[in-house]
Parts: structure tokens; C-alpha cells; sequence
């Protein structure tokens, strides 16, 4: 059942609270009352315990888009079979270590999108049309200036 517009609210906050542990490691608390573990690659003075800052921004890219391609699709009344959701971003490690002229922004976002769904081609242009409106974090990246690139690979 799709969500009308009168029963959400016009805004709300969500937040995340970082417990630094040292050495480029934070365990970090969510809203909801999950916890995750934010660190570094060893190379770069971390611990390895969790996914990198880049490597949470990439995983929200993924699960935002599963979620909103899901959400678009109740909302069309259309169902989908399965997806997989696989998600690249580029950016500038030198940009990060302050480098001049490198910008720490990911520049370019690629995400393939694999579905198997029973749908018109007009329906699915209009799901990922609706998804590009709908997705908060796609377009996060795309306010931020990233080239985005989305592949669709429907029903094979």
C-alpha cells in the first residue's frame, strides 16, 4: 500500500553520533539504535575493523537506490520478482589528503541496477524516472556536481 502524502510528515532529522576509538576508527550510533564500526584500511592507519567513510557513502548509494526502486514500484502497483543494486563511486584520495587542485567530492557514481520485474518498457521508464526524484541520496550526489550513471538490466 503506498504512502499518501497527508500521512508524512513535511520534514524530519535522523542522525548519527561518532564515538572516536583512535587511530581512524569510530563506532558509531544511528537514530534507530544501530551501531556500526567506521575505520580505515591498515595502508591509511586504521584497524580494518569496518567499511571505510567512502565505503558507507557507496553501500548508501546501494541501499537507498533498492529501496526507493522498491517503494516507486508499490507505488505503480508493480512487483518485483528480484533486484540486485551494485553501486561505484570514483573520487580523489588526494582531494581527501588536502591536495590543491583535487576536489574530495566523488565525481563519478555508477550504478547497475538488475531486475526482474513484469512491466511494460513505459512502466519501467517511469519507475526509474520516479526513482531519480525520489532517491535522497542519488541526489545528494547529483546536487554535489557527480556524474551519474545508472544501467538498468531488465529481466535478463
Amino acid at each position: 500500500m503506498a504512502i499518501r502524502a497527508k500521512e508524512l510528515p513535511e520534514t524530519t532529522e535522523n542522525w548519527a553520533e561518532a564515538d572516536f576509538k583512535g587511530h581512524a576508527k569510530s563506532v558509531v550510533t544511528v537514530k534507530g539504535g544501530h551501531t556500526m564500526i567506521v575505520d580505515e584500511p591498515k595502508r591509511l592507519g586504521g584497524s580494518d575493523e569496518g567499511p571505510s567513510p567512502t565505503g558507507y557513502l557507496v553501500t548508501s548509494l546501494a541501499g537507498c537506490t533498492a529501496v526507493i526502486v522498491e517503494r516507486c514500484a508499490k507505488d505503480a502497483k508493480l512487483e518485483i520478482e528480484s533486484m540486485k543494486v551494485k553501486s561505484t563511486i570514483v573520487y580523489s584520495p588526494r582531494g581527501i589528503g588536502g591536495q590543491e587542485g583535487y576536489q574530495s567530492n566523488p565525481s563519478e557514481a555508477v550504478t547497475d541496477v538488475w531486475m526482474k520485474i513484469d512491466a511494460t518498457p513505459g512502466q519501467v521508464e517511469a519507475l526509474k524516472a520516479d526513482y531519480m526524484k525520489r532517491c535522497p541520496v542519488y541526489n545528494l550526489f547529483k546536487a554535489s556536481g557527480c556524474k551519474m550513471t545508472d544501467d538498468w538490466h531488465i529481466n535478463e
